[in-house]
This record gives structure tokens, sequence and C-alpha cells, in this order.
């Protein structure tokens, strides 16, 4: 009996992709691979697709995570594994019902600027020593998690982001020390006044 070996390139495309099972909304990339490319995605042509990817189960070999490889996507939870050394721009960005990633072990990747733009539901960053802080880990750029609120907040107890235009001299000043302390500094919090 001859058994055929299906190989597996060590970079792929997720543009219409075998790997994805639309009735379980789960998208199993196979061992061997090493980099997720996602600069596919302009060319991507059916974008209802994309919100059907509910989940994202990753092989210990991929390495990166390529520019908007899950971008808009509607994935809930992401573990990362071991391997994960580059997560580059926008990879996730947009991904609304993103609500934690996790990665295993101690490491966390290179995460470059606005990876995670956009993840407005993301309520949780963690490794196995638990949550990490963002605004410490100098592999995480200060940008990689831009207008994810529930996780800056919840990391940040101590920032007080004024939700509203001010209306006189004592807001003026909140508003200023918010923008100066929080955790982007003033790109961050412009877009909420």
């Amino acid at each position: 009996m001859i058994c055929e070996n299906k190989k597996i390139d060590t970079i792929i495309n997720l543009i219409d992709t075998e790997y994805f099972d639309k009735t379980s909304g789960v998208l199993t990339i196979p061992n061997g691979v090493e980099e997720i490319n996602g600069k596919f995605y302009i060319r991507r042509k059916n974008i209802q697709n994309l919100y059907k990817i509910k989940e994202v189960r990753l092989p210990n070999t991929v390495k990166k995570i390529g520019r908007y490889a899950f971008r808009r996507t509607g994935i809930v939870n992401i573990q990362l594994p071991l391997s994960i050394q580059e997560i580059e721009l926008g990879a996730f960005e947009l991904c609304s019902n993103l609500i934690e990633v996790s990665i295993v072990g101690k490491k966390v990747p290179l995460i470059e600027k606005d990876s995670f733009i956009a993840c407005e539901n993301l309520e949780t960053l963690r490794n196995s020593l638990g949550d990490i802080d963002v605004k410490k880990d100098f592999r995480i750029s200060n940008t990689a998690f831009s207008t994810c609120y529930k996780l800056l907040n919840k990391q940040n107890k101590w920032l007080l982001v004024v939700d509203q235009k001010p209306n006189n001299i004592f807001e003026k000043i909140l508003s200023i020390v918010s923008k100066v302390f929080s955790y982007n500094g003033m790109e961050s919090i412009k877009n909420k006044f």
C-alpha cells in the first residue's frame, strides 16, 4: 500500500481556503505552516465569508501572522502557539467579536503597530503568567491595541477617560490629563472627542 503525503506549503494565503469548515466556523491551519500571509486581503472576493470564521486553530509551527491576515473576521478568541514570533500590522484589525487573546507560554511575540486596532470588545490579553500589561512589554508596539478600550481600561484602571467634549475649565483639565496619561498618549483618546 502506497501512502501519498500531501505537501503543505510553509507560507499560505487564506483566499478560498480549503482549511475552513463553514458549518462549525473553524479555520484549522495545518501543521507545517510557518507563515500566514495576509497581503492578499484586498483581493478577497466574498467578505461576508470572513465573518463566518469564529475560531482559528494554529499549529505550533506558525511563526508569523502577516499583514491583515485575519482582518474583519468573526473570531471570538485566539490562542497563539509558543512558536509565534511576530504579528504584523493589522493582522487582527477590526475583529469586533474578538474578546480574548491568549499566548501559550511566557514569551510575548513581537506585536506590530495596529495589529489589533479597533477590536472594540477585546478584554483579555494573557500568557501563562497571567494578564499582560500592554504598556510595559517592549515587544508590543504602543499602538498595537489602539481603540481596544475595554482592554486598556481594564489594565489601566487609574486611567480617567472623559467621554464627552469638555464644557468647563475643570473638564478641559481632566481631558488634557487623560490624554497625557493614557496608554497610547493623545493618539488613542483624540478620536473620542
